[in-house]
């Protein structure tokens, strides 16, 4: 028992170790951010919404979904959004973001350089943002979002970078003039920083192997956890469960396959982790309320 619990401890610290490293590749997005701007950012339409599984990134997010149906899972909390919704994500904020159902969407993301807001305020490492702060402000920064929206939609204007630039320092002045909050407590926020840190190798580990058998009595043997204390602390940091989670992490990569590949149902379940197709479709029909195959006839008719 002594020298498997040896072994086990080796192969922990040589996955976490990996796992700092590759976690660009899987659980941190990192972002590219256009040398004309001080932020990326991001437009999404059309009816076919890809998305990502439990992520993090330093920089600043902000979402104006002004045509959606989207589900937001956010430091271990869920939301159900619909039109006319913003999201904000603060750095280092354990998120997913993903289409509730098959219709036409409209979303712009503009996602702010954390480097670019430290250097010209030193302070934001003990601020974070809440959209609740200030809520008559909450039209007017939909309104640049849209604008925003719009701009980079055409990019007929042949001055749209420099129009871009003075929408998104609006955005950023009313981020900091009217919706940055010091952060409370600083020691319970390190020791929640912590937390935050374990789980998001704990979910690299889950999303490397979400092909394989995986259980929850395995993942909490391989860190040294009771079954009982990662399933508990599981949800609070994540917000589902461990095996909602994994289903969550398949059902990604069983919809990318299903709008952009020709695979059948059965291929596009085994090849993403599902034992069969009966598991892929209760999953899916859970999330979206049809079948895959009604889902894949939907969207071709759009």
């Amino acid at each position: 028992l002594a020298g498997n619990y040896r072994e086990r401890s080796i192969k922990r610290r040589d996955f976490e170790k990996r796992a700092y490293v590759m976690i660009e590749k899987f659980m941190y997005e990192k972002i590219i951010i256009d040398d004309m701007l001080p932020a990326q950012v991001n437009i999404i339409s059309g009816s076919n919404l890809n998305y990502m599984p439990h992520h993090w990134h330093r920089s600043i997010e902000v979402n104006y979904l002004i045509e959606s149906d989207t589900h937001v899972y956010l430091n271990g909390k869920e939301y159900i959004l619909g039109d006319d919704s913003l999201i904000l994500i603060n750095s280092g904020d354990i998120h997913m973001i993903r289409p509730a159902s098959p219709r036409y969407i409209k979303v712009v993301s503009l996602i702010i350089s954390y480097d670019f807001l430290k250097e010209r305020f030193p302070e934001i490492d003990y601020c974070q943002f809440s959209l609740d702060y200030c809520s008559e402000k909450e039209a007017e920064l939909k309104r640049l979002l849209k604008n925003l929206y719009e701009l980079f939609s055409e990019k007929s204007d042949p001055f749209y970078i420099w129009r871009g630039n003075a929408l998104i320092y609006q955005i950023i002045y009313l981020l900091l003039r009217y919706y940055c909050v010091k952060k409370n407590n600083p020691a319970q926020f390190q020791k929640t920083e912590k937390y935050k840190e374990r789980f998001k190798i704990i979910i690299e580990y889950i999303n490397e192997r979400h092909k394989e058998d995986l259980t929850l009595e395995a993942v909490a043997q391989f860190y040294g956890l009771s079954r009982e204390h990662l399933s508990r602390n599981f949800k609070k940091y994540v917000g589902m469960t461990f095996r909602d989670y994994l289903d969550s992490i398949r059902l990604n990569y069983a919809y990318n396959a299903l709008l952009n590949t020709d695979f059948s149902v059965l291929e596009i379940a085994l090849n993403s982790g599902f034992s069969d197709e009966r598991a892929f479709t209760r999953c899916f029909k859970k999330s979206y309320g049809i079948t895959p195959a009604q889902y894949r006839k939907n969207i071709k008719n759009l």
